[in-house]
């Protein structure tokens, strides 16, 4: 007889928020004091949106360690900064 063996590949890595504290379902954030609400956020179960929010140059989500969905910056005219320093995985499909 033959044997036949499999190799398995990489751990998979998690597409949830897992122990990460404080979760937010998806957001989508028209106004820069919903924005503000979303400074000590480490995951997003869903979609991040950021749009329609003419007036605004940058913002920061330092704590956001991981999006199980997209990430979407949309129709914001005068962004010009935008920092996730803490930003460790992106489960979104880009669609």
């Amino acid at each position: 007889g033959s044997s036949t063996s499999v190799e398995s590949g990489p751990t998979p890595t998690p597409v949830d928020c897992g122990a990460l504290s404080p979760v937010h379902p998806s957001i989508t954030a028209q106004d820069e004091e919903a924005l503000l609400g979303l400074a000590d956020i480490a995951c997003v179960d869903g979609d991040l949106k950021i749009q329609h929010m003419a007036d605004l140059s940058e913002f920061s989500l330092p704590n956001l360690q991981r999006v199980v969905g997209d990430v979407v910056i949309y129709d914001n005219a005068d962004l010009a900064s935008v920092e996730m320093t803490g930003l460790l995985w992106l489960a979104g499909d880009g669609q």
